[in-house]
């Protein structure tokens, strides 16, 4: 048992080196990969409109403006989060 727990210290140490110089950039990336997320959620329902509005119409029940209102604020919703959290700015409330 103890030389299993000194090859996983040894492991651990050797990525604890390795990962060192990546640790400042594991922010930015996940923020990034969040972003895109939901920057391409939006571009595709802007994309798809008719169908994201018969799907919530057809099968979801919505009424004819309803689903009209609820696509536009998930799309403004979207981007306006995204840009607060690209700028850094209250990311609490994004």
């Amino acid at each position: 048992m103890d030389q299993i727990r000194n090859v996983s210290e040894q492991t651990e140490d050797v990525l604890e080196k390795m990962s060192r110089p990546l640790k400042p950039c594991i922010p930015w990336v996940a923020r990034a990969l969040l972003v895109s997320t939901f920057i391409e959620d939006s571009v595709r329902i802007l994309a798809q409109w008719q169908n994201q509005l018969y799907f919530l119409q057809a099968y979801r029940g919505f009424p004819w403006g309803v689903s009209h209102v609820f696509l536009l604020l998930n799309v403004l919703t979207m981007s306006v989060c995204s840009a607060l959290a690209i700028s850094r700015r209250y990311t609490e409330a994004a």
